[in-house]
Protein backbone atom coordinates (compact mmCIF):
# COMPACT_ATOMS: atom_id res chain seq x y z
CA UNK A 1 0.00 0.00 0.00
CA UNK A 2 1.37 3.44 -0.96
CA UNK A 3 1.71 6.37 1.44
CA UNK A 4 -1.18 8.12 -0.33
CA UNK A 5 -3.36 5.04 0.13
CA UNK A 6 -2.33 4.93 3.82
CA UNK A 7 -3.50 8.51 4.35
CA UNK A 8 -6.73 7.87 2.42
CA UNK A 9 -7.50 4.78 4.54
CA UNK A 10 -6.91 6.74 7.75
CA UNK A 11 -9.16 9.56 6.55
CA UNK A 12 -11.96 7.13 5.66
CA UNK A 13 -11.70 5.36 9.02
CA UNK A 14 -11.86 8.67 10.92
CA UNK A 15 -14.90 9.80 8.94
CA UNK A 16 -16.76 6.58 9.73
CA UNK A 17 -15.95 6.56 13.44
CA UNK A 18 -16.61 10.27 14.06
CA UNK A 19 -19.65 10.63 11.85
CA UNK A 20 -21.87 11.05 14.91
CA UNK A 21 -19.93 14.16 15.98
CA UNK A 22 -21.68 17.22 14.51
CA UNK A 23 -19.55 19.13 11.96
CA UNK A 24 -18.40 22.57 13.00
CA UNK A 25 -20.38 25.55 11.74
CA UNK A 26 -18.69 27.56 9.00
CA UNK A 27 -17.40 30.71 10.72
CA UNK A 28 -15.31 32.94 8.40
CA UNK A 29 -12.52 34.96 10.01
CA UNK A 30 -9.96 37.50 8.87
CA UNK A 31 -6.40 36.56 7.96
CA UNK A 32 -5.18 38.62 10.94
CA UNK A 33 -7.33 36.57 13.31
CA UNK A 34 -6.15 33.33 11.71
CA UNK A 35 -2.51 34.41 12.15
CA UNK A 36 -3.10 35.09 15.82
CA UNK A 37 -4.84 31.73 16.32
CA UNK A 38 -2.41 29.63 14.28
CA UNK A 39 0.15 28.96 17.07
CA UNK A 40 -2.62 27.50 19.25
CA UNK A 41 -3.26 24.81 16.62
CA UNK A 42 0.36 23.63 17.03
CA UNK A 43 0.38 23.15 20.79
CA UNK A 44 -0.94 19.60 20.88
CA UNK A 45 0.12 16.55 18.88
CA UNK A 46 -2.62 14.57 17.17
CA UNK A 47 -2.47 10.79 16.76
CA UNK A 48 -4.21 9.76 13.51
CA UNK A 49 -4.25 6.10 14.58
CA UNK A 50 -6.16 6.89 17.78
CA UNK A 51 -8.60 8.93 15.72
CA UNK A 52 -9.02 6.04 13.28
CA UNK A 53 -9.89 3.84 16.27
CA UNK A 54 -12.42 6.41 17.52
CA UNK A 55 -10.43 7.25 20.66
CA UNK A 56 -9.97 10.99 20.04
CA UNK A 57 -11.84 13.75 18.27
CA UNK A 58 -10.14 14.61 14.95
CA UNK A 59 -8.83 18.14 14.23
CA UNK A 60 -11.57 18.64 11.64
CA UNK A 61 -14.06 18.75 14.50
CA UNK A 62 -11.95 20.79 16.93
CA UNK A 63 -12.40 24.56 16.59
CA UNK A 64 -8.82 25.57 17.41
CA UNK A 65 -7.63 23.51 14.43
CA UNK A 66 -10.19 24.83 11.94
CA UNK A 67 -9.83 28.06 9.94
CA UNK A 68 -12.69 29.36 7.76
CA UNK A 69 -12.53 32.20 5.22
CA UNK A 70 -15.01 34.30 3.24
CA UNK A 71 -14.07 32.70 -0.09
CA UNK A 72 -15.73 29.51 1.15
CA UNK A 73 -12.42 27.93 2.17
CA UNK A 74 -11.96 25.72 5.21
CA UNK A 75 -8.40 24.83 6.25
CA UNK A 76 -7.62 22.32 8.99
CA UNK A 77 -4.23 22.41 10.72
CA UNK A 78 -2.78 19.65 12.87
CA UNK A 79 0.53 18.39 14.21
CA UNK A 80 0.28 14.68 13.40
CA UNK A 81 2.30 12.26 15.48
CA UNK A 82 3.03 9.35 13.15
CA UNK A 83 4.88 6.21 14.14
CA UNK A 84 8.13 7.39 12.53
CA UNK A 85 7.96 11.19 12.80
CA UNK A 86 5.87 14.23 13.62
CA UNK A 87 4.51 16.28 10.72
CA UNK A 88 2.69 19.58 10.23
CA UNK A 89 -0.45 18.73 8.26
CA UNK A 90 -2.79 21.08 6.39
CA UNK A 91 -5.99 20.11 4.61
CA UNK A 92 -8.02 22.57 2.58
CA UNK A 93 -11.39 22.37 0.88
CA UNK A 94 -14.21 24.58 -0.42
CA UNK A 95 -17.78 24.84 0.78
CA UNK A 96 -20.46 24.02 -1.79
CA UNK A 97 -20.93 27.73 -2.55
CA UNK A 98 -17.19 28.27 -2.88
CA UNK A 99 -16.81 25.31 -5.24
CA UNK A 100 -19.80 26.45 -7.31
CA UNK A 101 -18.24 29.89 -7.71
CA UNK A 102 -15.05 28.34 -9.11
CA UNK A 103 -17.02 26.11 -11.46
CA UNK A 104 -19.24 28.94 -12.72
CA UNK A 105 -16.18 31.03 -13.60
CA UNK A 106 -14.62 28.10 -15.44
CA UNK A 107 -17.80 27.32 -17.40
CA UNK A 108 -17.85 30.85 -18.78
CA UNK A 109 -14.55 30.16 -20.59
CA UNK A 110 -16.32 27.77 -22.97
CA UNK A 111 -13.61 25.14 -22.66
CA UNK A 112 -14.31 21.39 -23.02
CA UNK A 113 -15.59 19.85 -19.79
CA UNK A 114 -12.44 17.81 -19.16
CA UNK A 115 -10.29 20.96 -19.43
CA UNK A 116 -12.69 22.78 -17.13
CA UNK A 117 -12.37 20.07 -14.45
CA UNK A 118 -8.58 20.19 -14.65
CA UNK A 119 -8.60 23.99 -14.55
CA UNK A 120 -10.87 24.09 -11.49
CA UNK A 121 -8.69 21.56 -9.66
CA UNK A 122 -5.55 23.57 -10.43
CA UNK A 123 -7.22 26.82 -9.35
CA UNK A 124 -8.57 25.28 -6.16
CA UNK A 125 -5.13 23.99 -5.14
CA UNK A 126 -3.48 27.33 -5.89
CA UNK A 127 -6.07 29.33 -3.94
CA UNK A 128 -5.80 27.02 -0.90
CA UNK A 129 -1.98 27.17 -0.93
CA UNK A 130 -2.05 30.98 -1.06
CA UNK A 131 -4.55 31.10 1.78
CA UNK A 132 -2.37 28.85 3.95
CA UNK A 133 0.63 31.09 3.21
CA UNK A 134 -1.37 34.16 4.24
CA UNK A 135 -1.63 33.02 7.88
CA UNK A 136 1.24 30.49 8.10
CA UNK A 137 3.88 32.13 5.88
CA UNK A 138 7.21 30.78 4.76
CA UNK A 139 6.40 27.06 4.60
CA UNK A 140 7.09 24.81 1.61
CA UNK A 141 4.05 22.58 1.21
CA UNK A 142 4.03 19.13 -0.37
CA UNK A 143 0.73 17.82 -1.73
CA UNK A 144 0.24 14.26 -0.47
CA UNK A 145 -3.28 13.52 -1.66
CA UNK A 146 -6.63 14.85 -2.88
CA UNK A 147 -9.65 13.05 -1.46
CA UNK A 148 -12.68 12.09 -3.60
CA UNK A 149 -14.62 14.98 -2.02
CA UNK A 150 -11.98 17.48 -3.14
CA UNK A 151 -9.95 18.04 0.04
CA UNK A 152 -6.30 18.88 -0.62
CA UNK A 153 -3.87 17.50 1.96
CA UNK A 154 -0.40 19.02 2.39
CA UNK A 155 2.59 18.39 4.64
CA UNK A 156 5.14 21.09 5.45
CA UNK A 157 8.63 20.07 4.43
CA UNK A 158 10.69 18.91 7.40
CA UNK A 159 13.37 21.53 6.70
CA UNK A 160 10.83 24.23 7.57
CA UNK A 161 10.25 23.17 11.15
CA UNK A 162 11.75 21.76 14.30
CA UNK A 163 9.73 19.35 16.38
CA UNK A 164 10.02 19.38 20.15
CA UNK A 165 7.99 18.37 23.16
CA UNK A 166 5.81 21.48 22.94
CA UNK A 167 4.75 21.08 19.33
CA UNK A 168 6.27 22.61 16.23
CA UNK A 169 8.27 25.83 16.12
CA UNK A 170 9.45 27.81 13.10
CA UNK A 171 12.90 27.10 11.76
CA UNK A 172 15.39 29.97 11.58
CA UNK A 173 14.69 30.92 7.98
CA UNK A 174 11.03 31.48 8.88
CA UNK A 175 11.91 33.58 11.93
CA UNK A 176 11.15 36.96 10.35
CA UNK A 177 7.71 35.77 9.25
CA UNK A 178 7.03 34.32 12.71
CA UNK A 179 7.93 37.60 14.39
CA UNK A 180 5.79 39.58 11.93
CA UNK A 181 2.81 37.38 12.68
CA UNK A 182 3.24 37.31 16.44
CA UNK A 183 4.06 40.91 17.39
CA UNK A 184 1.34 42.82 19.25
CA UNK A 185 1.09 46.45 20.35
CA UNK A 186 -0.73 47.68 23.46
CA UNK A 187 -1.28 51.09 25.02
CA UNK A 188 0.23 51.60 28.47
CA UNK A 189 0.75 54.34 31.02
CA UNK A 190 3.87 56.40 30.39
CA UNK A 191 6.43 55.66 33.11
CA UNK A 192 8.35 58.91 32.54
CA UNK A 193 5.47 61.14 33.67
CA UNK A 194 3.30 58.61 35.54
CA UNK A 195 0.65 59.04 32.82
CA UNK A 196 0.17 62.76 33.60
CA UNK A 197 1.62 64.03 30.34
CA UNK A 198 3.80 66.49 32.31
CA UNK A 199 7.35 65.76 33.38
CA UNK A 200 9.04 67.26 36.45
CA UNK A 201 12.67 66.60 37.24
CA UNK A 202 15.53 68.17 39.20
CA UNK A 203 16.00 70.92 36.61
CA UNK A 204 12.43 72.30 36.76
CA UNK A 205 11.71 75.11 39.27
CA UNK A 206 9.06 74.57 41.93
CA UNK A 207 5.59 74.50 40.44
CA UNK A 208 6.87 74.17 36.84
CA UNK A 209 6.52 71.14 34.57
CA UNK A 210 7.33 70.41 30.93
CA UNK A 211 5.52 68.42 28.31
CA UNK A 212 6.73 64.83 28.57
CA UNK A 213 8.97 63.94 25.66
CA UNK A 214 8.29 60.22 26.01
CA UNK A 215 4.55 60.43 25.37
CA UNK A 216 4.18 63.90 23.85
CA UNK A 217 1.89 64.97 26.69
CA UNK A 218 -0.70 62.24 26.16
CA UNK A 219 0.25 60.23 29.22
CA UNK A 220 0.08 57.15 27.03
CA UNK A 221 2.82 55.16 25.36
CA UNK A 222 2.75 52.10 23.11
CA UNK A 223 4.58 48.89 23.88
CA UNK A 224 5.30 46.40 21.09
CA UNK A 225 6.06 42.86 22.17
CA UNK A 226 5.95 39.24 21.05
CA UNK A 227 3.61 37.09 23.19
CA UNK A 228 5.28 33.98 24.57
CA UNK A 229 4.09 30.72 23.04
CA UNK A 230 7.03 28.37 23.53
CA UNK A 231 10.79 28.38 23.72
CA UNK A 232 12.45 29.15 20.40
CA UNK A 233 14.55 26.39 18.84
CA UNK A 234 18.29 26.80 18.25
CA UNK A 235 20.38 25.09 15.59
CA UNK A 236 23.80 26.25 16.77
CA UNK A 237 23.79 24.28 20.05
CA UNK A 238 24.29 20.53 20.51
CA UNK A 239 25.28 20.41 24.20
CA UNK A 240 23.81 22.32 27.16
CA UNK A 241 25.68 22.82 30.44
CA UNK A 242 23.51 22.76 33.54
CA UNK A 243 26.07 24.86 35.38
CA UNK A 244 29.57 26.19 34.76
CA UNK A 245 31.95 23.25 34.78
CA UNK A 246 29.11 20.96 35.81
CA UNK A 247 27.04 18.26 34.17
CA UNK A 248 26.15 18.58 30.49
CA UNK A 249 23.20 17.20 28.59
CA UNK A 250 22.30 17.06 24.91
CA UNK A 251 20.17 19.79 23.39
CA UNK A 252 17.51 17.18 22.60
CA UNK A 253 17.31 16.27 26.31
CA UNK A 254 17.10 19.96 27.19
CA UNK A 255 14.04 20.31 24.93
CA UNK A 256 12.34 17.55 26.90
CA UNK A 257 12.37 19.70 30.07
Amino acid sequence: MSKQEDWAALAEAMNKLTGDIPPLDFEPESVATARARFPKALREHFDPMNAALGRVVPPSKTRKNVFDFDEGIRIIVSVDNLQTKVVLHFSGSFTEDGANTLMDRALKTGRPMQEIKEHVATQARSIIERKIDSFAPGLKLKLIMVTPIGAFHFLAEESDMIVNGCGIAWDSHCESDRRRVMKETVSAECDSCNATGIYRGFAEPKGVGVVCLSCGGSGCTEITYTPFVRRHPRQDVETVQLSRGGKSISYRDFLAF
